[in-house]
């Protein structure tokens, strides 16, 4: 049972499985007692008597600051981000500045703010938190409803740490429960692959029915390194409410392969207030794939239930890149899902696995996948490749569509393994993008220089090297102009109007 007194004991509410399909809590007073009995390793979580902001409603937050005799000025910083956090006015409306350097021990939010809060660096990429005394989350957040905090040029790191290799799973970089409104912008997460952090690198989940997380958005960060843990994600979000995953980049980085899909989004509940799209998955590039060879780069589903595992989601404008040193099953894993549009991506390079675009499906009590479109998406690799689209498990296929795809492996079409009626606007033909066997150098951050080893020096520059690199169509390319029979975004991966008649693909052609 997942109960208050299991979260009681580690501090850190993140079990992999789940309450039965009714989703019916009764133990949400536990968890309040259990949250106020956890400490936080080193950095208090509050609310503390609050106090009167600094001149222009900014506190500052330095390494060499004093929690016990600062008064957050820029005179007399913090020391701790925890400690600010529990301490300004839960008015909220304010600024947290965190001046460059390192922030070791774990950092807790049990409130939310009546306005948005803004945590965000003086120096883009400078202040690199990170916990080498425990396995508690880096940065943990836990309050039971809306805390409307925004981060922005944050580093969150197990770099540094002298670990040994993970052989079983513990500590996350960031953990979420039952908290809503919150935004990471330009946050680098790296590192999660050396004790104690053997976990997922992101933990999102929800503990009580009463607080259902809403406003969860990720946009232009960097997930790098997750652990060679069975079934360990980069960014694992069990019983979803909304997500915004957009504008960010994932990528493997390890010398060994292992672990699990790098985005895992499972067993969502079946509320009715929510907004559409309920997931966006847009303007994304995932590359370097080393994790299990049942894992994907963006999987739904995985609990097997006897309800849709994950329904209205939107995933248009990403790049998906082959050539990862471990096999996967597919790009795109979706198993039990009611609701799916895919359109407008491209799925560049050689992909090791069973498909190499889609595998659609069910697992376990899952009902039939349905309602699934795949519009205008783009398949292009140097060499025979794995069928574009295959189904295993149960699928309903009178609902399922394809419209309007490109799809071309080294001289012939990519095969399909769905039993899918003839698209008369598909497109089998060279696209003339960049050179697909050329080796891409795999995005790195270099902590010394405080910017990406190509020299980008922001995750959005980074981002647009590599689709230039990997997804710009030749002026001649038959992907031009292919996709306007479609339902397309009005924009493409780097926020270019589409034409009228759009391309296939993720990038609109210049």
């Amino acid at each position: 049972m997942r109960s208050a007194f299991r979260i009681a004991a580690g501090c850190t509410p993140a079990p992999r499985g789940g309450v039965s399909p009714t989703r019916l809590s009764f133990w949400g007073v536990g968890l309040v007692l259990a949250l106020a009995a956890c400490g936080s390793g080193g950095e208090e979580a509050g609310p503390r008597t609050p106090v009167s902001p600094p001149a222009g409603r900014v506190f500052r937050v330095a390494p060499d600051g004093s929690d016990s005799d600062g008064d957050g000025s820029s005179a007399a910083p913090w020391a701790t981000l925890g400690h600010a956090l529990a301490s300004v006015p839960a008015a909220g409306g304010v600024e947290i500045r965190l001046s460059s350097g390192i922030y070791d021990g774990p950092v807790s939010l049990q409130r939310g703010f009546d306005e948005p809060v803004l945590v965000v660096a003086e120096e883009r990429f400078g202040p690199r938190l990170r916990n080498g005394l425990d396995a508690a989350p880096i940065l943990y957040l836990a309050h039971q409803g809306p805390v409307r905090v925004e981060f922005e040029g944050l580093v969150l790191t197990n770099d540094g740490v002298a670990g040994g290799d993970c052989s079983a799973p513990a500590g996350h970089l960031l953990q979420m429960t039952n908290v809503g409104d919150v935004v990471f912008r330009e946050v680098l997460f790296l590192g999660n692959d050396r004790m104690p952090r053997c976990n997922h690198m992101v933990k999102i989940n929800l503990d009580d029915a009463l607080f259902f997380p809403t406003g969860i958005r990720f946009e232009n960060c960097f997930f790098s390194t997750p652990p060679a843990v069975d079934g360990r994600a980069m960014l694992d979000v069990f019983e979803p409410g909304e997500i915004d995953l957009v504008g960010n980049l994932f990528a493997g980085g390890r010398s060994r392969t292992g672990g699990g899909s790098f985005v895992h989004l499972w067993g969502q509940w079946g509320r009715e207030d929510v907004r559409t799209p309920r997931y966006l998955i847009e303007g994304n590039v995932f590359i370097d794939y080393r994790g299990g060879a049942e894992g994907a780069f963006l999987e739904f589903g995985g609990e097997g239930a006897s309800i849709p595992e994950i329904s209205d989601a939107l995933v248009q404008n990403n790049l998906f890149v082959g050539g990862g040193s471990a096999p996967l099953r597919a790009p795109i894993l979706l198993r039990g899902v009611d609701g799916v549009t895919i359109r407008g991506n491209s799925f560049v390079g050689a992909f090791d696995a069973s498909a190499s675009g889609v595998a659609l499906g069910s697992d376990g009590a899952n009902p039939p996948s349905r309602d699934v479109d795949l519009f205008g998406n783009l398949w292009a690799a140097p060499q025979t490749a794995p069928a574009w689209l295959e189904f295993f498990g149960a699928v309903d296929t009178a609902r399922v569509r394809a419209r309007a795809n490109l799809r071309w492996a080294g001289g012939g079409a990519v095969a399909s393994r769905a039993p899918l009626p003839p698209d008369p606007d598909e497109v089998v033909a060279d696209p003339l993008l960049p050179d697909l066997a050329a080796a891409v150098a795999r995005p790195v951050f270099d902590p010394a220089s405080g910017r990406f080893r190509s020299g980008a020096m922001s995750v959005r520059e980074e981002i647009e090297g590599l689709v230039t690199a990997l997804a710009e169509p030749g002026a001649a390319s038959p992907a031009r102009d292919a996709a306007g029979t479609v339902p397309m975004p009005e924009v493409d991966i780097l926020g270019r109007s589409r034409d009228a008649r759009a391309d296939m693909g993720a990038r609109e052609g210049r």
